[in-house]
């Protein structure tokens, strides 16, 4: 999430399994498409290897100025952990519930219906937010959801994510896009 006054752009990472590759690849020959034009990264075996995920996101985080990351260490504490006190990398817990996303949808709906979100018109991340749904507490605490459970929704989830994590965190006095630097990203 890289914020330009009221508007922002978003660069977007993605990394599958290669076994969720396969299984998913015949409903949706895209995948092909999105691999060979580097808008996934297919790791091989079962599950996303973490020392790859590490190694790739402390590469992003040295291209880029980092102010903060939101993190969900729902499955990956040891991840986390690393880049907190291995690579030093400034991270804030982001856990997906209703307290924590009702503001950032928000947010996020009206910079949307704005035209004030720089996509980059990554296929993938169109593909995700068509599978969004937004479920509701009693409360009036709304969370991002998805209708099939064979689709995803990671990326819309990290831009609502980042944008939390964008509210709480003092921002410098110059844009990311003017210093050439970094603002917050989402893993």
């Amino acid at each position: 999430n890289f914020p330009e006054g009221e508007k922002r752009t978003f660069v977007w990472y993605y990394w599958l399994s290669e076994e969720s590759y396969n299984k998913r690849v015949g409903q949706m020959p895209i995948l092909r498409e999105w691999r060979a034009a580097g808008l996934i990264k297919v790791c091989e075996g079962n599950y996303i290897d973490q020392d790859t995920l590490e190694a790739d996101i402390v590469s992003i985080c040295r291209y880029f100025r980092l102010i903060k990351a939101g993190v969900d260490p729902f499955y990956c504490w040891d991840l986390v952990g690393k880049l907190q006190n291995v690579h030093n990398l400034p991270t804030e817990t982001y856990r997906q519930n209703f307290q924590m996303f009702s503001e950032p949808i928000r947010k996020t709906e009206e910079l949307i219906s704005g035209c004030k979100i720089n996509h980059g018109f990554n296929p993938v991340s169109r593909w995700m937010l068509g599978n969004v749904s937004i479920k509701s507490s009693a409360g009036g605490g709304r969370m991002i959801s998805k209708e099939n459970k064979s689709s995803a929704v990671d990326g819309i989830v990290a831009m609502v994510m980042s944008e939390g994590v964008f509210a709480s965190t003092p921002q410098p006095k110059q844009s990311y896009l003017a210093a050439q630097g970094a603002s917050l990203i989402k893993f």
